[in-house]
């Protein structure tokens, strides 16, 4: 009898440590999976913004431009006359751009399996406006801020003489951290 005990006492021991560690395995598999759909729609959502950017700039589209930004660069006093300088530099002379150079996940933040805080900056390069003038633009932005969602959206967009990133032309916004 005592040994019939023991036997169910481990087999019960055993299968209460299975099921724990499956558990943990779906557990992982889920947040890996959360992790993956991100880092691929991050890279959609950094391309659509670009493109967004871009059409605002060459068309002339003041307010399509400003609706990118987050609620702290929309409050800063003159946000309408560097988003308005821009413009005018920009509108109507971009003959082409890469889409995307590089889009960079700065932070990320998970709550009980659901991403919280998504802060992420993008490149576009070789944008070309004619006469042999080549910009990029650096934009700055969070996807997803929970806990504070006025910073959702863009905070700064930097435009930049050339590709290396050294020669800032001009910013719109300011960077949030």
């Amino acid at each position: 009898m005592k040994y019939y005990l023991i036997i169910i006492a481990l087999t019960i021991s055993l299968l209460l440590i299975s099921v724990s560690c499956s558990g943990h395995n779906h557990i992982q598999d889920s947040n890996q999976n959360t992790r993956n759909f991100w880092s691929r729609n991050t890279d959609s959502e950094q391309r659509r913004i670009a493109d967004a950017i871009m059409k605002s700039l060459n068309d002339g589209e003041a307010e399509g431009l400003k609706s990118l930004f987050c609620q702290y660069s929309l409050d800063l006093p003159d946000i309408d006359e560097q988003i308005q300088e821009a413009i005018d530099y920009f509108k109507d002379r971009v003959i082409s751009y890469e889409e995307l150079k590089r889009a960079a996940t700065n932070g990320k933040t998970y709550e009980e399996g659901r991403i919280t805080r998504l802060r992420t900056s993008a490149r576009i390069v070789n944008i070309s406006i004619g006469e042999e003038q080549i910009y990029s633009i650096v934009f700055h932005n969070y996807i997803v801020n929970e806990n504070d969602k006025d910073k959702e959206g863009i905070s700064e967009i930097a435009i930049i003489y050339g590709n290396s990133g050294n020669d800032i032309k001009s910013t719109i916004g300011e960077f949030i951290e």
